[in-house]
């Protein structure tokens, strides 16, 4: 991805509360990716979305792994999803 994500820091800055501060900093980022996805074709953009997919799937293994290497994480494990947690 070439271009760089420029807010409206204006916008940003004349924000009341944390709340609406965030929520104008999602809309921002929205209208840039969707500016991006416009402009660029499938395969490019879907590389990115790719990435980030992946690398989300990455984290969440890693803390199962690391949660599950405690009695009291496997516990956490079962709780959460539901089944049985076999460390193997």
């Amino acid at each position: 991805m070439n271009e760089l994500y420029k807010p409206d820091l204006k916008k940003i800055r004349s924000a009341k509360t944390d709340r609406e501060r965030n929520f104008i900093e999602r809309l921002e980022f929205i209208k840039f990716w969707a500016n991006y996805v416009k402009t660029h074709g499938d395969e490019e953009w879907s590389k990115q979305q790719n990435v980030l997919i992946d690398s989300q799937i990455i984290i969440a293994r890693r803390f199962y792994k690391k949660l599950g290497e405690t009695e009291e994480g496997r516990k956490k494990i079962k709780e959460l999803l539901g089944m049985t947690y076999n460390k193997e």
